[in-house]
């Protein structure tokens, strides 16, 4: 029944290895100053480093890819919506105005 666990376990624990790394990187590598509000690594750390190390024509090819990820993510998870949601209920919700 659980045949796939041990593969999906890997994955997961891999997965928390590359974020930890990750951390530890921006970490180490942007001043604390910039991740303060209104800083230039609030919020885009790895943007940030993209842009200083790689240089602005990849930097830009990493804000885009992000953005049509995120949309496409966005999209996916409001077609998903209905099939969670079941019918009837709208017309139930109060109105905010």
């Amino acid at each position: 029944m659980f045949a796939n666990s041990p593969s999906l376990l890997w994955i997961s624990s891999s997965n928390l290895r590359v974020c930890g790394l990750a951390r530890f990187v921006t970490t180490m590598l942007i001043a604390p100053a910039d991740y303060q509000e209104g800083g230039k690594a609030n919020w885009r750390a790895i943007a940030l480093l993209a842009h200083r190390y790689f240089g602005s024509g990849f930097g830009t090819v990493y804000d885009i890819s992000t953005i049509l990820i995120l949309g496409i993510a966005g999209a996916s998870a409001m077609a998903g919506l209905p099939t969670v949601i079941p019918t009837g209920t709208s017309s139930s919700l109060p109105v905010v105005r």
